[in-house]
């Protein structure tokens, strides 16, 4: 039986920790977790002491590996109403971190994939462990990186967006660190104590003068045309859609990754 990733909150001083959960600890994203997650994230924005989120996937293999693909192959995912509640509750998650009044760092623990990627560009920072990996396969599944891939040109430059969604595959955390995605990198043991000096400095800072530079920088993201590229991209993922989602093209992606995984094992 299908069960979605989970996401909860807690309080640890002045800090909002939300973590996203799955039993495969592969931590997808589908309906019912982005509902749990805007949950969380009100939660965490009514608390008045909160001054920082660290939005985290449980267990070392992955943050959020994309859209959970249950979903995505089901029946009711080739219905386009179906299909637009889908991604516009992506969207939702993605622009409350933007929204959100104070700070917001991606701690980045594995796979951080598709909509898991789009959502970590959309907190403020990010620091990743050694082992993470991070794509964009939509295209290589059938579909189009749409809505907030608009942030990527403003983090990475609009050489690297376009090879990481021309392409499809997967980059490493020393890539995503060249590039700009990343701000920080260490083996997963020690992500903690590299995020450590920038947690301090946040909470250090003077409350209301961090309050209102979150919002002057969304106001420049905002210049930049990072919303109407997500309402354009919706407009692009629904004329897909309404074309015909190709659920096939997952199955044969996925099958390409095994293969490969097979021949390393037969080189090994």
């Amino acid at each position: 039986m299908w069960k979605p990733s989970t996401a909860e909150v807690k309080f640890r001083g002045d800090i909002a920790w939300i973590t996203i959960a799955s039993h495969n600890g592969m931590n997808p994203l589908s309906r019912p977790t982005c509902e749990a997650l805007l949950k969380a994230g009100n939660a965490a924005m009514d608390n008045p002491h909160v001054r920082l989120v660290i939005l985290t996937g449980a267990g070392e293999r992955s943050f959020i590996a994309g859209k959970d693909l249950n979903e995505i192959g089901a029946d009711d995912y080739k219905d386009t109403t179906a299909a637009f509640l889908s991604i516009s509750h992506t969207h939702m998650v993605c622009h409350m971190f933007r929204a959100m009044p104070v700070p917001s760092i991606a701690r980045i623990n594995g796979y951080c994939l598709g909509a898991g990627m789009e959502i970590a560009a959309c907190c403020d920072l990010r620091v990743g462990a050694d082992h993470s990996r991070y794509g964009m396969p939509e295209v290589q599944l059938g579909s189009i990186s749409h809505m907030e891939a608009s942030v990527f040109p403003s983090l990475i430059g609009w050489g690297n967006t376009r090879e990481l969604l021309y392409r499809g595959t997967m980059i490493d955390a020393e890539t995503a660190l060249a590039w700009g995605f990343l701000q920080r990198k260490a083996p997963l043991a020690g992500l903690d104590a590299v995020m450590e000096p920038i947690v301090e400095d946040i909470l250090r800072a003077e409350p209301n003068a961090i309050r209102a530079q979150k919002r002057l920088i969304e106001r420049w993201l905002d210049d930049t045309g990072v919303v109407t590229g997500a309402q354009a991209g919706l407009d692009a993922k629904m004329a897909l859609q309404r074309l015909g989602h190709s659920v096939d093209a997952a199955g044969a992606y996925f099958q390409r990754l095994h293969d490969r995984k097979g021949k390393g094992k037969e080189k090994a």
